[in-house]
């Protein structure tokens, strides 16, 4: 599925680094983080906000991932 909106042609300097984690925890980089680049403020405020949460200890990170995914297929959203 493609975006409507166009990713940036460039991407902020340090957005290597998010997008390299997602890469290595689901296989792709979110297309809304893509998009988000294009605002690089709001791009890091997601991207601080998703570590955060995957970084509380109170869960393991298997149930957390599982937990999104749940969450994602039930509000009908592909992420």
């Amino acid at each position: 599925m493609s975006t409507r909106i166009e990713p940036p042609r460039r991407y902020p300097w340090w957005s290597w680094l998010a997008f390299r984690e997602a890469q290595r925890s689901s296989g792709r980089v979110p297309d809304p983080w893509r998009i988000l680049a294009r605002r690089p403020r709001l791009l890091f405020g997601t991207v601080a906000y998703e570590w955060a949460i995957l970084k509380t200890p109170r869960l393991r990170r298997r149930l957390r991932m599982l937990a999104s995914v749940r969450v994602s297929s039930l509000i009908g959203c592909h992420w």
